[in-house]
């Protein structure tokens, strides 16, 4: 999460995003996203790098996008609708259910 400073002047705010060290970290990681070629694979990095549900639903693939969900809400439940049966291990393992 960003650190939100805020800062008042003349009745306006003004607000001042600082980056953490941990958000610093996971942003060079995801900068190696945009490297990705394939729109649902750059996707998919970019779901489980930032979190973000909404860039999972971005994922045209049914299973790619299943399996951004389930680690991005922690939901292995989500895991089985994933037909590819390793990318649905690899989904299990990573969204919290061994």
């Amino acid at each position: 999460m960003r650190t939100l400073l805020l800062y008042a002047s003349l009745g306006l705010g003004l607000f001042l995003m600082m980056p953490t060290q941990a958000e610093a970290k996971s942003t060079n990681k995801c900068s190696e996203c945009t490297k990705i070629k394939d729109v649902d694979d750059r996707n998919l990095c970019r779901g489980i790098c930032e979190r973000s549900m909404s860039v999972c639903g971005l994922i045209k693939d049914a299973d790619k996008r299943n399996y951004c969900l389930a680690v991005v809400r922690k939901k292995p439940s989500y895991c089985g609708a994933i037909k590819d049966k390793k990318m649905q291990k690899d989904c299990r393992q990573k969204s919290g259910k061994n």
